[in-house]
């Protein structure tokens, strides 16, 4: 029998006997249920593992890991747990899965809670409920903003009554009433009460639209102030985040994260919260109303509530799903714009424009869909609503009519009703809007809430590296690493690079040279082994002056869309202009950059399109010289450019790089020749090493890669031939 049960994490505080008891009743209380149990097959369920993805994988790993479990499936949507076992065996999984489940929970979300927990459950794939107030609770609007925008909702409330008021009054007058309060101030006649009662409707019409004005005006402070606030928190966030992270989505999806996201729920803020707060103050004053006239009128109207709060958790679980589609629908539609709109010339130059407009065509008609499938299912939700209070205002209007026949209330209070009464309605008009804003500010919180509850796994360290004092000494030692735990690039990896030295990196894609890089900048850390440098691990430097110690030149250079000026002193802003000029000329890139019209205030366009790849490569090498970093590193600095524009580059390396240590990565041999010492890479290890003419006498790996782009190869295979 399977009993096995994961060590319980410590209750802090309590003595072991009492953490002991408090973990068993905690894992007595979770919520886990048996929903069919055969030979060789078991099924359960859990509401903890709804919209859960990270724990329900983690939990299939603890199970499979059990002697004698063949298959574990956990559907995240549904909390159900599929377990396939030899069926000969006789297993009790119930207390295994409690405690997995209890130490599992734990481990991610601090201590369970089982009385709460169904509180903050997703609702089937769907945002949580408590999703966007968790949101504003983490950016919450200005106080004195989220004061001033309901009391002006309410001021522009009763002033959109007032006028109503008056118009019965006229209508009472006109009828043979007088106002009492009117004839004390000298509107005596019938013909002045009207007319006073007319200049005071005008006034409120007037009040009406100057509260309206500062009511607009205050919720959009409040929606503008959260937006800005979520929208730089997230941004700031996701960069301080791990590269695998950023790896592993593409610019589309985050952009829809950082921009979509807050967007929706700034515009909630902005007009569906303010929307709703309206409804409900309507509704209270014209319930107060009808209250005050006859009780038995106000239960009418307020019969359809309980219907109204029933159907609004049914609807809930049936709109989360759509809604979290439209969600998913909206990130694809980003990422397909992002993709194409990278490289038009692309598209072009293989004339995909008819097929891309068509991808783009049902990308576009998806989204239309899922939208409308999710607009669609609310909007039948808010009839229903708009319904059931319409027919009890026609109730109520009935028995209104029957209490002025009776003469129960007076005719004046039953016209007063009937011009309150379609206010309301009217409000319900844009109910189903309000509820979609609503749905679509809880799905883009919930995505927000998921990145920004995602927490780097790279920590700064606290010693900082002061500038001048780094001599650029590199050692990795025994270093593992993968960027999947069954899939290692690097294999007890050791490379000692001196200080002010120069190594090269070579071997076939895939062997591990940019991986070394990766683990050198801490875009990643090892799995094992220790990276140190002047003989402090790197684990324990702090990260910003560790990378800015490191001068970085990719093979992709990306250049931001602004002056040749701001790309180069983006290496360090405080540079002055004589600095930049320096470091350009270091780079062998002074020359063209006069020669273009604006000179250094030239525009480069998006990722520096105006300008050619060898143009790019040099201002990128000035960027990075402009740092003054004690170790270079050009990962694949001259893949992509001509001969002549190789060498110019190759002199700006060597010039930039003296007296430093410069760490060259490149498939073209002759880039890295004069290099102190080759590396020669092969499956995440040290394949060869040594000089060009060490490595060219050895007759290995380096000297058949040379013989290769040199046409060595070519011309002794010609020459046999020949003989």
């Amino acid at each position: 029998m399977l009993t096995t049960r994961p060590s319980s994490p410590a209750i802090t505080g309590k003595t072991t006997r009492d953490r002991r008891m408090a973990a068993n009743a905690l894992v007595e209380r979770l919520h886990l249920r048996a929903c069919s149990q055969a030979p060789g097959r078991q099924r359960w369920e859990s509401r903890h593992l709804v919209g859960r993805t990270v724990l329900a994988k983690r939990l299939a790993m603890v199970i499979q890991s059990q002697d004698g479990i063949d298959d574990v499936k956990i559907n995240e949507r549904t909390g159900r747990i599929k377990i396939t076992f030899e069926p000969g065996e006789d297993r009790d999984l119930e207390p295994f899965l409690r405690y997995s489940l209890f130490y599992l929970l734990f481990d991610v979300r601090g201590a369970v809670n089982p009385r709460t927990d169904d509180r903050r459950e997703t609702t089937a794939q769907g945002a949580s409920a408590n999703d966007l107030l968790d949101l504003l609770k983490m950016f919450p609007p200005n106080k004195r903003d989220l004061t001033a925008a309901p009391l002006w909702s309410v001021a522009n409330n009763l002033m959109n009554f007032l006028p109503e008021l008056a118009l019965v009054g006229i209508v009472n007058v006109v009828n043979g009433s007088t106002f009492n309060a009117l004839s004390a101030i000298g509107l005596k006649s019938p013909r002045a009460q009207v007319l006073g009662l007319g200049v005071a409707a005008g006034a409120a019409f007037a009040a009406e639209l100057a509260t309206e004005r500062k009511r607009r005006r205050a919720w959009r402070k409040v929606a503008q102030k959260s937006q800005h606030d979520i929208r730089t928190a997230t941004y700031a966030h996701v960069q301080d985040l791990d590269m695998e992270f950023i790896d592993q989505r593409n610019s589309g999806e985050l952009y829809n994260l950082i921009g979509e996201n807050s967007s929706k729920v700034g515009k909630f803020l902005e007009t569906g919260a303010d929307d709703m707060f309206q409804r409900a103050v309507t509704a209270v004053i014209i319930v107060a109303t009808l209250g005050a006239v006859s009780p038995l009128l106000a239960l009418t109207t307020l019969a359809p509530l309980p219907i109204i709060a029933v159907g609004s958790r049914f609807v809930k679980d049936k709109t989360g799903p759509l809604y979290a589609q439209q969600q998913e629908s909206e990130s694809a539609f980003a990422r397909f714009l992002t993709n194409n709109l990278g490289d038009l010339g692309i598209i072009k130059s293989f004339t995909a424009e008819d097929r891309e407009a068509a991808r783009m065509q049902k990308a576009s008609a998806e989204l239309n869909t899922d939208t409308d499938n999710a607009i669609q299912s609310s909007a039948r939700y808010s009839d229903q609503m708009r319904l059931f209070i319409s027919v009890a205002f026609a109730v109520a209007m009935v028995l209104g009519g029957s209490m002025v026949a009776g003469k129960k209330i007076t005719p004046a209070m039953f016209t007063l009703i009937l011009f309150f009464v379609p206010k309301l309605l009217v409000r319900m008009e844009g109910m189903g809007e309000s509820y979609d804003q609503y749905q679509s500010a809880a799905h883009a919180s919930k995505g927000i809430l998921k990145t920004l509850r995602q927490k780097p796994t790279i920590v700064s360290g606290s010693e900082v590296l002061e500038p001048g004092t780094v001599k650029g000494a590199l050692l990795l030692d025994r270093v593992t690493f993968g960027y999947k735990p069954d899939r290692l690039i690097l294999r007890d990896f050791s490379l000692e690079i001196p200080a002010r030295g120069s190594i090269a990196l070579v071997g076939a894609t895939g062997s591990g040279k940019s991986t070394v890089v990766k683990l050198l900048m801490r875009f990643y850390d090892p799995s094992s082994g220790r990276i140190t440098l002047d003989g402090r691990n790197v684990r324990d430097l702090d990260l910003h002056s560790l990378r800015r110690s490191i001068g970085f030149v990719s093979q992709d250079v990306f250049l931001f869309d602004g002056s040749v000026y701001d790309n180069i002193a983006y290496g360090r802003p405080e540079a002055s202009f004589d600095e930049v000029v320096q470091a350009a000329k270091a780079a062998e890139a002074d020359g063209f950059i006069r020669e273009l019209t604006d000179g250094y205030r030239a525009q480069v366009g998006e990722r520096g399109r105006r300008l050619s790849g060898g143009q790019r490569q040099r201002i990128s090498i000035a960027r990075a010289f402009l740092k003054n970093p004690s170790v270079f590193i050009f990962d694949e600095a001259t893949s992509a450019v001509d001969n002549e524009t190789e060498m110019a580059i190759q002199r700006s390396i060597a010039r930039v790089a003296r007296d430093r240590t410069s760490i060259l990565i490149a498939h073209r041999l002759s880039t890295i020749r004069h290099a102190d010492r080759i590396i020669v890479m092969d499956d995440g290890r040290i394949a060869e090493s040594g000089t060009h003419e060490e490595l060219l006498r050895h007759n290995g790996l380096y000297s058949a890669l040379w013989r290769v782009q040199t046409g060595e190869t070519s011309a002794r295979s010609g020459s046999g031939t020949a003989a």
